[in-house]
């Protein structure tokens, strides 16, 4: 098993790489500049965001990794309900699973809460259930 430092440096070592990985793309081509900041941009908020997820991780005292932690609550899912009116449209309404013990512990280490009913800004209209 990967110790935790191994496993940000090897995530470290796929940002750069993937932010590297373009250079011998052709910049006068504007599009695939503006491909390469992008891809870039993406590579340093995905790595910023791991970092933050490990310090948050130590500042509440879990041992846990931030792989080991996004492992844990990769299985949280939303679904939607979708229930039919008797004029054709339809009432659709988003929970989100329980989290199991486990996640719940350390959701409440993150100071993160899990709404039971996520809210839709979703206009209901005839169209929509065309679509």
């Amino acid at each position: 098993m990967d110790s935790p430092a191994s496993q940000e440096g090897e995530f470290t070592k796929n940002v750069l790489i993937l932010g590297w990985s373009f250079e011998a793309v052709d910049d006068q081509e504007i599009s695939r500049a503006f491909a390469r900041l992008q891809l870039q941009s993406l590579a340093f908020l995905g790595y910023a965001l791991w970092v933050t997820l490990k310090h948050l991780l130590r500042r509440n005292h879990r041992s846990l990794s931030p792989a080991k932690a996004l492992s844990l609550l990769s299985t949280l899912r939303s679904a939607d309900i979708v229930l039919p009116t008797t004029d054709g449209r339809e009432i659709r309404l988003r929970r989100v699973t329980t989290p199991d013990a486990e996640q719940k512990q350390l959701l409440d280490a993150l100071n993160i809460s899990t709404p039971e009913r996520l809210d839709l800004d979703f206009e209901c209209s005839v169209d929509s259930a065309a679509v």
